[in-house]
């Protein structure tokens, strides 16, 4: 039994927590996603593989409490655990059907007290299509993690539905390896050298530009919009030198400063804080979010607004480990109603 008792939080934890316990009845620390297939399956054999996964992946048995010295956390044995099947075929939109049911259990909040901390859901729409559906409280995973799930989904099922040995090099469940990391890392010159890398920056921040007239507030809801991009556009794009992320980011500071006419723009981006290439295949939670600041003049092009992107972008990556709530509070921000940036 690998059972691990009495853990501490890592820094990224503590965040999500207070978070929660400012306002428990929030889904908003709900985080998820879907995987469409195409071809038969077997259910039962799709719920092995999650069995096998769960046994080998600390995040995802992790139960926590509240004591006298604070929240702690216990990786445990999880029991009587089974995986819903729902039947979707009869319906006259399947896919509809399907985002409608996940819709609504993303606007379940999660009791921290409870476990399971994750949902995993297969919905039927043919004999030969079917929806894999994730779901965890982002106090246990973060996008990477849960990417790293789905791979090793598909390939222990696979493993299985072969007959042959379920080995996958690169996965990893050692939760305690996170852990570890964060304290190692609070505990270095590096931490000190990225806290005093960003609050000499953000010094002299400007203010937050938002899509909205109104300063961004807490909410139980979310509103989506889905744009497919044409197939030739996406092509174009693909041929384009340079990352495609320092693109998006770019277009989206010269959007923000045609409409507001601010010629600084402080945006949000999302990092996966594991420098440590081990560390990329271990499912939890480290992600972090880093500000970038842009500046949009009047005689930029946008290959120039793109490239200074790519430099802020490279720059800030490079200090990635250093908490976004650590930065708010060396910033002196307060928990509920400043916001460092309102875009991401």
């Amino acid at each position: 039994d690998d059972a691990m008792k009495h853990l501490p939080l890592s820094a990224a934890q503590a965040d999500i927590w207070i978070a929660q316990a400012i306002d428990p009845a929030s889904p908003s620390l709900n985080i998820a996603e879907y995987v469409e297939i195409h071809g038969p399956v077997d259910p039962a054999l799709i719920e092995e593989s999650l069995r096998r996964i769960i046994a080998e992946t600390g995040a995802l048995r992790l139960r926590f409490t509240t004591g006298e010295d604070g929240p702690r956390q216990d990786i445990a044995p999880l029991a009587g655990w089974s995986m819903p099947v729902i039947d979707i075929s009869g319906e006259a939109d399947p896919r509809e059907a399907a985002e409608r049911w996940m819709r609504a259990r993303l606007a379940e909040p999660f009791a921290l007290d409870a476990e399971p901390l994750f949902t995993f859901v297969l919905f039927k729409a043919a004999p030969d299509r079917f929806f894999w559906f994730q779901r965890y409280h982002h106090i246990i995973m973060d996008g990477m993690g849960g990417a790293s799930i789905a791979r090793r989904l598909a390939r222990t099922y696979t493993a299985l539905a072969r007959g042959e040995p379920v080995d996958d090099p690169e996965f990893s469940g050692d939760f305690g390896s996170l852990l570890d990391a964060d304290i190692a890392y609070r505990a270095s010159d590096g931490f000190t050298r990225d806290r005093d890398y960003w609050t000499n920056l953000l010094a002299d921040r400007p203010p937050a530009p938002s899509l909205a007239s109104i300063p961004p507030v807490a909410a139980h809801h979310f509103h989506r919009e889905t744009g497919i991009i044409p197939a030739e556009v996406a092509n174009r794009l693909r041929q384009l030198n340079g990352n495609l992320g320092q693109l998006i980011t770019a277009v989206t500071a010269l959007y923000l400063h045609r409409l507001t006419g601010a010629g600084t723009m402080l945006l949000g981006l999302p990092a996966g804080a594991r420098l440590q290439r081990p560390l990329r295949r271990v499912p939890g939670l480290a992600s972090n979010l880093l500000p970038l600041c842009l500046t949009v003049g009047g005689a930029d092009t946008l290959a120039d607004l793109v490239q200074q992107a790519g430099r802020e972008m490279r720059a800030g990556l490079r200090h990635q480990r250093y908490r976004h709530g650590d930065l708010r509070r060396d910033l002196n921000l307060h928990p509920r109603d400043d916001f460092l940036f309102a875009t991401l």
